[in-house]
């Protein structure tokens, strides 16, 4: 009860929506800088959520609780990011977030350490590698990958003050996702994913595109073959032991 929790990029509203429907005796902060989504996401609480259009970097007040996931890939700095959102938390106060490996784009993120058992998928995601590398814009692993907030729980514990607390696993967090390769050539195309996007020119993402669909052809993978992938959810509580 009165607690101020805040949902830190809250993108299409997956968290906070629900959040805001259910909790009666808490109340509820969003922040995303995408007009779009923000647009989207006010017409859905319909005023039972406050929301702030902007960076984060910019936000100043203080929560009980703090809410982030996929969301430290869109800084230039990601420990910049956790330092800021580490400073909303007040003394004892908590963040809650999460690794989540079920897009096929996290599988691109995780490929250095993960092995995927999909032979055309690996296929096409080694051509991607080398495609971009040709262009002289290799692909470049993160520290901090989109769906993977294990390193940034061990950047709050070490340097910012913060234990962890719960972490929550359970065979409920494990399933098989389904999609398609032609799902994957979407979001490269669309530049819906940002990895996809940075430092690629329209140009150079037309020649990807062209060269994917190209190579698919030559090797007869079938992109909307349905098939799966092993997914997984794992939950992080993190207190701030840190005082002002």
């Amino acid at each position: 009860p009165n607690q101020k929790i805040l949902d830190a990029g809250f993108g299409s509203g997956s968290i906070l929506i629900p959040l805001a429907e259910q909790n009666h005796s808490s109340k509820i902060y969003g922040i995303d800088y995408s007009k779009l989504l923000f647009n989207s996401v006010s017409k859905e609480i319909n005023g039972k959520a406050r929301l702030y259009l902007m960076d984060i970097m910019s936000h100043k007040s203080i929560y009980d609780i703090v809410h982030f996931k996929a969301i430290l890939h869109c800084f230039k700095n990601s420990e910049k990011a956790l330092d800021k959102l580490a400073s909303l938390v007040k003394p004892n106060g908590l963040i809650i977030t999460a690794h989540e490996n079920s897009q096929v784009e996290d599988r691109i993120e995780q490929i250095f350490n993960c092995k995927i058992n999909d032979k055309e998928l690996e296929l096409l995601l080694d051509y991607y590698f080398t495609i971009r590398a040709t262009l002289g814009k290799p692909f470049m692993q993160r520290k901090y990958p989109a769906g993977n907030s294990r390193n940034a729980v061990k950047y709050l514990c070490k340097k910012r003050g913060f234990k962890l607390v719960r972490e929550i696993k359970s065979n409920k967090l494990h399933w098989n996702r389904k999609f398609k390769l032609a799902d994957l050539i979407y979001s490269i195309k669309n530049r819906t994913y940002k990895v996809f996007d940075e430092n690629i020119t329209e140009k150079e993402n037309k020649i990807i595109i062209s060269k994917i669909i190209r190579f698919s052809k030559v090797n007869k993978i079938n992109l909307n073959k349905s098939r799966s992938v092993p997914a997984n959810f794992e939950i992080y509580v993190l207190k701030n032991l840190k005082s002002r």
